[in-house]
């Protein structure tokens, strides 16, 4: 699926480009290879399976997902810079399409509704609502105020994560969206260069690097080459897409919601943000934990959006605890317990 259709590929390639450490290896003959990006194992969604997903049409298509009746999460830079003049002169034209399954069609009960307000965290500067990626698209993230609710009847159940423990590695992570991608599993998507689908996709891929690790300019235990500037708390890297059957977004998914599924209860770790052109590093989303307490300041107390019994409003945001310089205690010189046999 594609992430970010709406940016230059030029642009875009200049900004990631520089934070390569080694050449790219010679894939040109891989379908997976070249500027198009791989969804890699994907398969297409079912009615009801993602009935949070919404599309959103901004400055930008984009993927984003209702975390509230009437609150849809997004990418910021899928709002364009000059969004909030916009919206002060009453010339908005944000829409978005809740329970996407079709682009851009109402069915299988997906509903219109208009975007009647919008927060950025401030902290989120121009060039990221700009597409510019100066800053690495750091607090890339948005909330969408509709302007009426969104009535669901769906046993699945989107939970906004609020603890900074969330995910751990090795945990299973699913992106849906309709972004770009060469769809290996699907004869009658699949392409060398990609395609747009005109259906709702979805991948599952684990996590697996620490930011740590994601930044630190070497190489990973499995071999994938990592970025060489700083993963900010607010980030988190995933998977990258450089082989056929790698899973990471493609052009258009940006905003879409990263989740861990737990039966009907799907708990949304990250949100699509931007990644190497080419595949060869890891996707880095914007990490929901590190944004919790902005969204329950404006869903639960500016905007109202949600009762104050609800998880979300009555409920703290988890961070993670630093460790103590010191332990409390001596350790044993020898264990308390020896080892079964």
């Amino acid at each position: 699926m594609n992430f970010f259709r709406s940016i230059l590929w030029l642009l875009c390639a200049n900004v990631l480009s520089i934070s390569k450490t080694t050449a790219a290896p010679d894939v040109a003959d891989d379908p997976s290879s070249g500027n198009s990006r791989v969804w890699g194992d994907s398969y297409r969604a079912e009615p009801g399976q993602f009935p949070y997903y919404a599309q959103v049409f901004a400055d930008s298509t984009c993927g984003g997902s209702l975390i509230a009746p009437d609150v849809v999460v997004t990418a910021a830079h899928c709002l364009g810079k000059k969004f909030k003049k916009k919206f002060k002169k009453g010339k908005n034209k944000f829409w978005v399409l809740v329970g996407a399954l079709v682009d851009e069609t109402e069915s299988n009960g997906a509903v219109w509704r208009k975007v009647k307000k919008v927060m950025i965290p401030k902290q989120t500067e121009k060039s990221t609502l700009g597409n510019k990626g100066n800053d690495y698209f750091d607090y890339d993230f948005a909330l969408l105020k509709l302007n009426k609710p969104v009535v669901s009847n769906s046993p699945i159940e989107l939970v906004f994560n609020m603890d900074a423990a969330v995910p751990e590695i090795g945990d299973d992570l699913t992106l849906c969206g309709f972004g770009n991608g060469n769809f290996p599993n699907d004869d009658n998507l699949f392409t060398d260069d990609g395609t747009d689908p005109d259906r709702l996709y979805y991948a599952t891929s684990p996590y697996k690097y620490t930011n740590e690790v994601c930044g630190n300019g070497g190489t990973a235990n499995d071999g994938v080459e990592m970025w060489n500037h700083k993963i900010t708390p607010r980030q988190m890297c995933w998977t990258r897409c450089l082989e056929k059957y790698e899973v990471c977004g493609g052009y258009g998914d940006s905003g879409g919601p990263i989740v861990k599924i737990d039966g009907d209860v799907h708990t949304q770790v990250g949100v699509q943000s931007w990644g190497d052109p080419d595949g060869e590093l890891p996707d880095i989303l914007t990490r929901a934990s590190n944004l919790c307490k902005f969204t329950q300041k404006t869903v639960c107390k500016a905007w109202k959006s949600l009762e104050s019994s609800s998880y979300l409003c009555s409920s703290k945001c988890a961070a993670t605890k630093k460790p103590t310089k010191k332990p409390t205690k001596k350790p044993t010189k020898k264990p308390t317990y020896e080892p079964t046999n």
